[in-house]
């Protein structure tokens, strides 16, 4: 054999060339690498990839939201919101302050009947000034009629990390309803009008409101004086926590979503 190097010939079975020192290379070990190059380059399978789709909006959906709630309240986040909103504190005032001057006045029978009565009024009273200055506040504005079945399918699919506090909306008369709370005591509403004060002639507007879901009594007996008991404290607290979240997914709906689906009806 000859070395492939500097064409030497060398003795068979010889590792090196006796006269450059390159290592003798033989055909069975010239034919391995071959080989194994075959089999390095074969093709593999590929393992079937899942889509990330849904998962990357719903994360940018969430991102969307968080930024919204920083920019519009003291929270970090929707959770935070949730877990730690007390929008209520300042009306139980209402019935701390009568409560202490009637405990000056009268004493404690007197405290709790002064507390109760008059505290219960100013909480009914400022809480609806409050709660329909709020709405008046959050209206938002829109250019041509949505496809309102299609935005209730957004909002249960996106809303869905939001569970427990937020539940499966329905629609109800054209009106979308989103039990709200671990235990569903209200509900948050928004409402897709045309917007009559604007001068476009395809103007809408939507709404938020909330409302309590009545007591098992008042459904049983036809009277209302249960549900005036809690009339602003399920429903205030709900308006007051769903509404920056509901803003941000409107916002997201129309700005993101719907032009990307072209979910526009004409």
């Amino acid at each position: 054999m000859f070395c492939h190097k500097c064409g030497a010939q060398i003795a068979e079975g010889a590792v090196f060339c006796h006269k450059c020192g390159t290592k003798a290379v033989y055909e069975e070990d010239a034919a391995q690498p071959a080989e194994q190059a075959v089999v390095s380059v074969a093709p593999v399978a590929a393992a079937p990839m899942r889509s990330t789709n849904t998962m990357t909006n719903q994360d940018n959906f969430k991102e969307f939201v968080d930024n919204h709630i920083q920019a519009t309240t003291k929270f970090r986040s929707a959770e935070d919101l949730l877990k730690n909103s007390k929008p209520q504190m300042f009306l139980w005032l209402c019935f701390g302050i009568p409560a202490v001057i009637g405990l000056v006045a009268g004493g404690p029978v007197g405290s709790l009947l002064f507390g109760l009565v008059f505290g219960h009024t100013a909480r009914w009273i400022a809480g609806g000034i409050i709660r329909n200055k709020y709405i008046a506040e959050t209206v938002g504005r829109l250019n041509g009629k949505i496809d309102i079945n299609d935005l209730l399918r957004f909002l249960n699919e996106y809303l869905n990390y939001l569970y427990p506090y937020f539940h499966e909306g329905k629609l109800n008369a054209g009106v979308l309803r989103i039990p709200f709370g671990i235990k569903q005591k209200s509900t948050a509403i928004i409402h897709v009008i045309p917007d009559k004060e604007s001068a476009g002639a395809d103007s809408w507007k939507y709404v938020f409101d909330a409302e309590n879901d009545p007591t098992v009594l008042s459904r049983i007996i036809g009277i209302t004086i249960f549900s005036v008991i809690q009339i602003y404290s399920p429903k205030h607290t709900c308006l007051f926590k769903t509404v920056p979240i509901l803003q941000a997914a409107m916002e997201y709906y129309l700005k993101q979503y719907r032009e990307g689906t072209n979910h526009v009806l004409s």
